[in-house]
């Protein structure tokens, strides 16, 4: 009985340790932005929590990305992809102009209440034409109009392609002259919720859609990321 038992808890530990974790593998690519590696990784045993992270890695989509990211921390707080899954949550939420968005709920915000216009006093009397200044009727003529921001007021989304991500800007020039011979490229700079600066590689070519950004991702045989700017 002792020695079936003791067998069994063999059996049990064996199987524990030949179900290896690719837990560093994961988060080593991802800081490299190994994309080829990551997608080697599909076709190994990944747990549950692995390939939900690999899978929000490779994926083109930012949305779909960013809502995996978010589903991995609600059901796995103490996971050890939740500081990647957080870090890539803000890099996405700052690429498409907006803040940190939390898995918590909006609290609603309540609408403002009109304000009650004040009692007016009575306008003086308009002015005979005699009496009109040259110097007003004048400047109203020849000063330019203002030119509205067709990109701000039609709510125009360009699209780029990301190929690094880097805390160093070093790091990041050094990826810049690596792909010097095939594309051409800019380092952006953005803060995240905590302060630190992330150094972004981005091609200077922009596009109209994210499939058009993608393509032409493509034709390039690189690592990338499809953002809008």
């Amino acid at each position: 009985m002792v020695k079936t038992t003791l067998l069994g808890l063999c059996l049990i530990l064996s199987a524990s340790l030949w179900a290896q974790s690719f837990t560093k593998e994961i988060l080593q690519y991802a800081n490299d932005g190994n994309r080829r590696a990551l997608e080697a990784l599909r076709a190994q045993a990944l747990n549950d929590e692995e390939k939900l992270m690999v899978n929000a890695l490779l994926e083109l989509d930012g949305a779909v990305a960013a809502r995996t990211y978010q589903s991995l921390i609600a059901k796995n707080p103490s996971s050890p992809f939740v500081r990647l899954a957080d870090s890539r949550l803000r890099e996405y939420n700052l690429a498409v102009g907006g803040g940190y968005a939390s898995t918590a709920p909006v609290p609603a915000v309540p609408e403002p209440k009109p304000i009650e216009p004040k009692p007016t006093a009575p306008k003086p009397a308009e002015p005979k034409a005699s009496e009109t200044r040259p110097s007003e009727t004048q400047l109203s003529d020849v000063l330019p109009k203002p030119v509205p921001n067709k990109a701000a007021s039609s709510g125009l989304i360009r699209f780029t392609i990301q190929f690094g991500s880097f805390f160093s800007r070093a790091q990041a020039e050094t990826l810049q002259k690596q792909l010097r011979s095939k594309v051409t490229t800019r380092i952006v700079e953005l803060n995240d919720d905590s302060g630190r600066t992330a150094y972004k590689v981005r091609s200077e070519s922009f596009y109209n859609s994210k499939s058009e950004a993608t393509d032409a991702a493509k034709k390039l045989n690189l690592d990338f990321y499809v953002v809008a700017e």
